[in-house]
């Protein structure tokens, strides 16, 4: 007869040899949601990951991949081993680090490293956790979207801005610019209009002979030539942006105006009367030039050297030859009149800002005039 302890012991060691697989499958990890964003594809971003561990505590690490549309990689991330404690584990709280981050060789490859957002496009994305329980892992892949609007802006001047060069600098910019460089014939055209009284930039662009018209533009900016039509003062210009490809327009920036500024002429500032000494008063230097004058006093007595110094009292030299310079016996004057000079300063290093003109006269008195530059 049987032995029925015996025959129940075997029983029992069979059943749990049956269940061992169930219960080893309870304990696997899985993924239960990725919360990655076009608009964050940092290493850091691509692991926002939340890992429920049914088990015990248990060492992890994640391989990710984001692929483009024809599954050619563009950033493949391996983590540093994490612990993955027993329930909900989200990896966002949990300080990551990367014992690799490479990325591909794809055109749009410089402007993701950059900006971490995606191009305009369909992308997979794919993150697999690996446990010491499992050489397999848990993986999961989803498709990420980006629909980011492809759009084109003017950047300077800004619109209704007065420019303060007759050759002023236009930017702009588009925020869909890794497109733009894997793509083939594609350029940007600018053009540039005059307003008359009443228009908007918009009509201007439409009914309005260009002043300016340029085609196959790589850069986003470009100076107004000094070979096209000048601009006048005063006067109000529209100008536009358009993104082409194959001789067809795929985008427009707004048109916004700019001012070409009414330039005044600046009256020479006649006649400075000369002290022994400066006070808290300035003479301002209008068109780089000087006119002093000395009292009746001094009108005997004629200047025999001129010298400019700057705000430290160091002495000012000539940057290029100047005919009205003299080494030995400083600035050479031109008389004006009776008792009546005036100091030209082009040709001298002199920027905006504060100096000192010295004067000596026959008698050998000193004289100092302090006056600005703007």
């Amino acid at each position: 007869m049987k032995n029925p302890m015996r025959y129940f012991h075997a029983s029992l060691v069979i059943l749990i040899f049956c269940l061992l697989p169930f219960i080893s499958f309870s304990q696997q990890v899985s993924i239960v949601s990725s919360n990655v964003s076009a608009y964050n594809v940092s290493p850091h971003g691509l692991c926002q990951v939340t890992i429920m561990n049914p088990g015990s505590p248990t060492q992890a690490y994640m391989e990710i991949e984001l692929m483009d549309a024809a599954h050619d990689p563009l950033i493949t991330i391996i983590t540093n081993p994490f612990m993955l404690h027993n329930g909900m584990n989200v990896a966002s709280n949990m300080s990551l680090t990367f014992s690799s981050v490479v990325y591909g060789t794809a055109g749009m490859i410089s402007f993701i490293r950059n900006s971490n957002i995606l191009p305009t496009g369909l992308y997979d994305y794919c993150v697999n956790v690996i446990t010491t329980r499992s050489a397999e892992g848990e993986k999961d892949c989803q498709e990420l979207e980006s629909d980011i609007t492809s759009s084109l802006y003017l950047i300077n001047p800004d619109d209704k801005d007065t420019v303060n060069s007759p050759y002023p600098i236009l930017v702009w910019n588009h925020n869909d610019l890794p497109t733009m460089q894997t793509g083939i014939n594609e350029s940007f055209r600018m053009t540039v209009c005059p307003m008359t009284e009443g228009q908007s930039p918009d009509e201007a662009i439409t009914v309005n002979t260009p002043i300016y018209f340029k085609n196959n533009l790589t850069e986003l900016q470009v100076q107004y030539p000094s070979d096209a039509p000048g601009l006048e003062a005063g006067k109000h210009y529209a100008w536009q942006v358009e993104r082409i490809s194959n001789d067809v327009v795929l985008n427009k920036s707004e048109c916004w105006e700019f001012i070409e500024p009414v330039t005044k002429t600046v009256k020479d500032n006649k006649y400075v009367v000369m002290k022994n000494k400066p006070d808290g008063s300035f003479y301002e230097a209008a068109n780089n030039r000087i006119f002093f004058r000395f009292d009746e006093s001094y009108a005997t007595s004629k200047v025999v050297e001129c010298n400019i110094y700057d705000y430290g009292m160091k002495k000012v030299k000539a940057n290029a030859k100047n005919s009205k310079q003299n080494d030995a016996q400083g600035i050479a004057l031109q008389q004006q009149g009776y008792n009546q000079y005036e100091v030209d300063l082009k040709g001298f290093d002199i920027k905006s800002g504060f100096y000192y003109l010295e004067i000596l006269n026959g008698k050998g008195q000193k004289f100092m005039l302090k006056f600005h530059v703007n």
